[in-house]
């Protein structure tokens, strides 16, 4: 067959085909045979109008993905809204897309910023970023008369945006500040926040764990309990395993697509309310090492791009720079009559689970084992924790306490105590204990525990906050667990979902745990000056 015979010979093929197979997947291979006979392909498109208008045969054939800021054909998997959760963010006039949006959103809100967090940067500095689907030109953000351009504008995954920071330095201590980003001209929303007085004697904070996004992450009620609580506290930590975009896979109509990006987005979407006007100071943990969903397994591009904490340290910026840490791996910073230091569990120490090679990687070493660790020469991280003890131990007449922050704890409450992390056992327990540490929070386990050393003990007091809802459940441990051993007592919970909250004066620690879903305080212990015993 030639000419024209062959084109009418392929239609009638093409049209019998659509009689029996799903309308998209024939829309697709429709396109996609008659791409060289018809020249124009929806990637030729540059502009969402065009995209949306582009016809084949008198049908619209192309979707505009927000997130790329590119034309598609529909159900490619080129596009970087193929995966269902990024419907909301693509648009189309087709009948057979899955696209949330028929007409072009606003071309300004591809460089407008987004996401808005904020870090402490030293007593007078305030750390701010943000991500915008297109690349801007130049980026600022100002309060007041104080001015600061971008720090870095960076992209680490193609097609997924940029994210910037910029930081705010020459503050005033007490004063509400009103901010916004603005890049190429478009402005964020507006926000606010507050630096810590120097003198000041007590605060709150809140403090949560291992929280994953929305209703596929079970942290909906978390979610709620921290709105709630958010007017009553000066800033928040997350001990770690933040978002769960590597587990994004099991968010079902997502498995076979790359969704990382999107629930990452999601999470942060749903969190500027907490993290924009408050600091919202992080930790490590493994569900930031990298992507392992079937598709970064398959994808050279996704795997590589993410391995290695990549995702984590582009998008947080913890006040390392001031505090001699390195990116949001180590750091630490102050707060009231707080020191807090920020650990990382996860790399760079001898028996570091992470030591050398990804969380998919585990101890069998299989077939999907990518590099990690490595962010400092080998023994730095630990000189530089130790350093830092030595500096706060000694300056407890400003600063009484010491707060350490950290993913992984080296003890567990599943069915009684037990051991665990044998690594961070061995490396850190004993600077914690030499320099009188005077409280450890932690998760990585999808439940509660408080660990409250008994009468005369030098343990640690020890809180594990890691059952704020993820994808993976909570670990199933009984529902409570009490009792005493190894010089704590102990109190663990498997059942429910919860935050925290510290409160600080200059002579008390108090340790609150609520429960998401009623707000009841179920747990709670105060630390008192080591010469005095805890109250429980």
């Amino acid at each position: 067959l030639k000419g024209k015979s062959r084109v009418c010979w392929f239609l009638l093929l093409i049209s019998i085909i659509t009689w029996t197979m799903a309308p998209v997947f024939v829309t697709a291979l429709f396109l996609t045979a008659l791409r060289d006979t018809f020249g124009k392909t929806c990637g030729d498109e540059t502009d969402c109008g065009s995209c949306l208008d582009h016809m084949v045969l008198g049908t619209h054939s192309c979707h505009w993905c927000q997130v790329d800021q590119a034309c598609h054909q529909i159900s490619s998997t080129q596009s970087a809204c193929v995966a269902p959760i990024e419907d909301p963010h693509c648009a189309s006039k087709s009948s057979v897309s899955s696209c949330k949006l028929s007409s072009c959103p606003v071309p300004k809100l591809a460089i407008k910023p987004k996401h808005l967090h904020i870090a402490l940067a030293g007593p007078d500095g305030m750390r701010v970023a943000w991500k915008t689907d297109a690349k801007p030109k130049i980026c600022t953000t100002s309060v007041g008369t104080i001015r600061a351009h971008a720090d870095k504008i960076a992209q680490y995954l193609d097609g997924h945006g940029y994210h910037g920071v910029a930081t705010l330095k020459g503050l005033v201590p007490g004063q509400l500040y009103s901010y916004q980003v603005v890049c190429d001209g478009v402005a964020s929303d507006s926000k606010t926040f507050e630096l810590p007085r120097p003198d000041l004697d007590k605060f709150s904070m809140l403090v949560v764990g291992d929280m994953g996004t929305r209703e596929n992450g079970n942290a909906v009620e978390s979610k709620k309990r921290i709105d709630a609580l958010l007017d009553s506290v000066d800033l928040t930590t997350i001990v770690g395993d933040i978002a769960y975009a590597d587990d994004a896979f099991l968010h079902e109509a997502n498995t076979p697509y790359f969704a990382y990006e999107a629930v990452y987005d999601q999470y942060m979407e749903w969190m500027e309310n907490v993290m924009s006007t408050k600091p919202f100071m992080t930790a490590v943990g493994n569900h930031e090492s990298e992507c392992h969903s079937p598709n970064c397994v398959a994808s050279a591009a996704h795997h590589n791009a993410l391995r290695n904490f990549t995702a984590y340290n582009t998008r947080w910026h913890m006040p390392s720079l001031e505090s001699g840490g390195v990116l949001n791996m180590w750091y630490s910073f102050d707060y009231g009559p707080v020191h807090f230091v920020v650990i990382n569990s996860e790399t760079d120490f001898s028996g570091a689970e992470e030591e050398h090679y990804g969380d998919s990687c585990g101890p069998s070493k299989g077939a999907f084992c990518l590099p990690a660790g490595g962010f400092a020469p080998e023994g730095e991280y630990l000189k530089w924790l130790e350093a830092n003890l030595v500096k706060a131990h000694a300056n407890r007449a400003q600063r009484p306490w010491i707060v350490a922050i950290g993913h992984r704890p080296w003890i567990k409450i599943q069915n009684g105590l037990g051991s665990t992390e044998a690594g961070l056992n061995d490396t850190h327990r004993p600077l914690f204990e030499k320099y009188g540490v005077d409280l450890y929070l932690t998760g990585h386990f999808h439940s509660y525990g408080s660990l409250v050393p008994e009468a005369g003990s030098s343990n640690i007091p020890i809180v594990i906050t890691g059952a704020a809802g993820c994808d993976e459940g909570l670990d199933g441990a009984k529902s409570t667990v009490k009792g005493t051993a190894q010089g704590y007592r102990y109190n663990g919970r498997g059942d429910i979902f919860q935050v925290g909250t510290l409160d600080v004066t200059r002579t008390s620690l108090t340790w609150k745990s609520h429960n998401s879903a009623t707000g009841e305080v179920f747990d709670s212990f105060t630390v008192l000056p080591r010469a005095t015993e805890m109250v429980v």
